[in-house]
């Protein structure tokens, strides 16, 4: 489910949702394996590497890697869309072929230096791959998929592909439904097997002249400057050959949409309202009030910043998007009635439009668009109740960073299943990354500081990068939350170096975007990457302090999710979140026949002397990626194994674990509990809350009790190390739906995001018809 790429900041007292995703290992240089090699580890080769004889750059690279790493050796590999070449490094990506079948995030890049010789090299293969035969013909495929999305979705919407989950390769179906409604953050990927059309995997891909403008935003840079527009001469609109500003302009329009049932909606028309004037500028000032809808500024704004953020990407090597031009909406809001699913308000166009409180990128097919050339991204910008999305250039910057993700790494859109259960990480850094490169653009740590007035009194930024936040004690399983730890090593890296020495680390960043394979990488997997492009790139010396930072903050050697339990209530350290963490469900991991989803932390609890253990905690229902699935909801279960050895995952049919005991909790008014006998003699148990149910839920406040100790009170024992590792959140409110800022399909429909809402109400009406 995931990837709608929203720029939501967690805030207190916001109603938001999550998308999260996942990890795969890397074996490094120092030829170190993370505990989450399941399926075929990312290889970063020693550099630099002297190029093999050959008659082109392509075939000389292809040379080196197969004499350098065996395990290519007979990989079918093409040279694959998006290469560059640079003022100081070329890169040649492969992506991995199978019979004429792309393996999907699996392949090969170089980055060749000055001189010739490689400096980075990554390989990420399969070497066990099935036939690419489908017995499932492509148009049922197609009608599975319209029957589980509820959208129109036709033969010529799905591709053949072998798609790597964690007990092994698989032939699908990735269908990408051509039927999805333009301006509304629905964007599913949806994989079927293409033997059995069993449903294996499905999330959501859409990523939450002179011109008079803010040169960053409102805030920030608060007078306005008349610069320059990269338009043709004699543009009489806002488009060039890269970009093409619209705007979303009530003209009373009821539209059809089909969501497996038709539903009128009103729905606003693009427009492009912004004129050259006879001088050929656009001097357009801002409206009175921010909350003008329509207005012709915020066309300006968000075509100076897109063509901003184009040039800065063009200038590190990026290839054109495959979406030409791409267009970038300003002003989107809601019809009446979305609130309370009132169908006749929502279809009337005599009520106004209701405020759009985020922005958002949605791309063309994430899998297949640099293959296959196919078009569809746009980006989305609200009108909020308080500020005007499109004038933000942080969030501009932030969403134009997604496309360059979705055309360059195409980080895998499932939470990751590893060893240790499931973890946030490619969407975390998806998030992350559309954050560093916002404010490598600006100069700035806090991302958002005019869109932030819109979501919490007294926020002033909707991310700050200058923080420390660390693995486990900062995990959430959100993924805004989660980028952080990540996010903020590369930017205090970034700050130690001089003006020069950070054009290179960015360059060094993005040369890795461009040669990994990508997909379901781990926190540790991208780190170990970058520090290598970065030692090559930048200096060993800024290699060094970058992976120190990335210690310290516990994503090298690898992110360890386990946190110990000290006699505290333990609750998410994200305030916004209402201290829950995710609870990923079964539909949003790609494991076929899973029983249940792992969770992201496990809890190391002392039991010595307990004859039971008693788990406690306060659970919530978030919602399923897709709200026309009936999914089962949110169903806790307790894991608990006893001794010294945290719990771990196979995923070889289904998912199992190393656990002793699992017990399904039981709820009263979303209290859960559940208690365990302790083994005598026992000292150590870890805990880890999963979820057999189909969609995402969250929990907070776990305690542990421990009955029969000898004079114990409710809580147990503290036991253990106090130390970093330890995580007691915030007091909680219970009560209510707090959840973080960013939001997602799906996801809280009390809140009422458009897609949510719709779908909500087309499930309704199908299910009215059907009875």
């Amino acid at each position: 489910m995931r990837n709608i790429h929203w720029l939501r900041r967690i805030v207190p007292g916001s109603t938001s949702r999550r998308r999260c995703t996942t990890s795969a290992a890397v074996v490094a240089v120092s030829a170190s394996v993370s505990a989450s090699a399941l399926a075929a580890p990312t290889r970063v080769l020693p550099g630099p590497l002297s190029v093999a004889a050959g008659a082109s750059a392509e075939q000389r690279a292809l040379n080196t890697l197969r004499r350098t790493a065996p395990e290519i050796a007979k990989a079918e590999l093409k040279l694959a869309a998006g290469n560059r070449a640079g003022a100081r490094r070329n890169i040649l990506r492969f992506a991995q072929m199978h019979q004429g079948v792309p393996v999907v995030f699996r392949g090969a890049g170089v980055a060749l230096g000055p001189s010739g010789d490689i400096e980075l090299a990554v390989t990420r293969v399969e070497t066990d791959l099935p036939s690419v035969s489908a017995t499932l013909p492509a148009a049922e495929a197609a009608r599975r998929v319209a029957r589980w999305s509820g959208l129109a979705t036709s033969a010529s919407d799905a591709r053949l592909a072998l798609f790597p989950f964690a007990a092994g390769v698989r032939l699908v179906w990735a269908v990408y439904p051509s039927g999805r409604p333009a301006g509304v953050p629905y964007a599913p990927i949806l994989l079927v097997d293409a033997a059995n059309g069993e449903l294996l995997a499905t999330w959501n891909a859409a990523r939450f002249a002179k011109g008079r403008v803010y040169p960053q935003n409102p805030i920030a840079t608060t007078a306005l400057e008349d610069l320059d527009l990269d338009v043709p001469a004699n543009a009489t609109h806002l488009e060039n050959e890269r970009v093409k500003a619209l705007n979303c302009i009530d003209n009373k329009a009821v539209k059809q949409i089909n969501f497996g049932v038709t539903i009128s909606v009103h729905t606003c028309d693009l427009e492009q309202r912004a004129t050259a004037d006879a001088g050929g500028d656009f001097l357009y000032d801002p409206p009175p009030q921010a909350l003008t809808p329509e207005d012709e500024f915020s066309e300006v704004q968000i075509f100076f910043h897109t063509n901003k953020a184009y040039a800065y990407f063009t200038a590190l090597g990026m290839s054109d998007l495959t979406t030409k031009p791409l267009p970038a909406v300003a002003n989107l809001m809601m019809p009446s009635g979305f609130q309370t699913l009132d169908f006749s308000q929502m279809a009337d166009p005599n009520l106004p439009f209701v405020p759009f409180s985020n922005a958002f990128f949605a791309p063309a097919n994430p899998i297949f668009s640099s293959v296959f050339g196919l078009p569809g991204a746009a980006m989305w910008f609200g009108q909020g109740p308080k500020a005007d999305y499109s004038y933000d250039g942080d969030v501009v910057y932030h969403e134009f960073g997604h496309a360059v993700i979705d055309h360059t790494l195409k980080l895998v859109g499932t939470y990751h299943a590893d060893v240790q259960g499931l973890s946030s990480a490619p969407g975390a850094m998806n998030e992350g990354l559309a954050d560093y490169f916002s404010a490598a653009i600006t100069g700035d740590p806090k991302v958002g500081e005019y869109a932030s007035t819109d979501l919490a009194p007294g926020l002033d930024a909707i991310r700050d990068l200058s923080g420390a936040e660390a693995c486990p004690t900062d995990l959430s399983g959100e993924v805004h939350a989660d980028s952080l730890l990540w996010t903020t090593a590369l930017w205090k890296t970034r700050q130690s170096l001089s003006p020069s020495e950070r054009a290179a680390l960015d360059q060094a960043v993005f040369d890795v975007l461009v040669a990994s394979p990508g997909g379901d990488l781990s926190f540790e997997d991208l780190a170990t990457l970058i520090v290598a492009s970065v030692k090559t790139g930048v200096s060993a010396a800024a290699a060094d302090a970058l992976s120190q930072e990335w210690t310290q903050r516990g994503v090298l050697p690898s992110c360890q999710r386990v946190v110990k339990y000290e006699g505290k209530p333990l609750s998410s350290t994200v305030p916004g979140l209402g201290g829950r963490f995710w609870a990923p469900g079964r539909q949003d991991m790609a494991v076929p026949g899973a029983t249940f989803a792992p969770g992201i932390l496990q809890f190391d609890v002392p039991v010595s002397q307990a004859s039971e253990l008693v788990v406690n905690f306060t659970q919530f229902q978030i919602g399923s990626s897709n709200p026309l699935s009936n999914g089962t909801p949110f169903s806790p279960s307790v894991l608990v194994r006893f001794g010294d050895e945290p719990l771990t995952f196979s995923y070889a049919a289904g998912v199992t674990s190393t656990a002793d005991v699992t017990v399904p909790a039981s709820a009263t008014n979303g209290q859960s509990s559940a208690s365990v006998a302790v083994p005598a003699g026992t000292e150590r148990a870890f805990v880890m809350i999963v979820n057999t149910g189909d969609s995402t839920g969250a929990y907070n406040a776990v305690e542990f009790a421990l009955e029969g100790v000898p004079d114990a009170g409710a809580g147990g024992s503290g036991g253990g190390d106090a130390g970093a590792d330890a995580a007691p959140g915030p007091s909680v409110d219970s009560g209510g739906d707090e959840g973080c800022g960013c939001r997602a399909a799906g996801r809280d429909l009390s809140s009422g995001t458009w897609l949510s809402l719709l779908l909500l109400a087309a499930s309704a009406v199908a299910r009215r018809r059907r009875s």
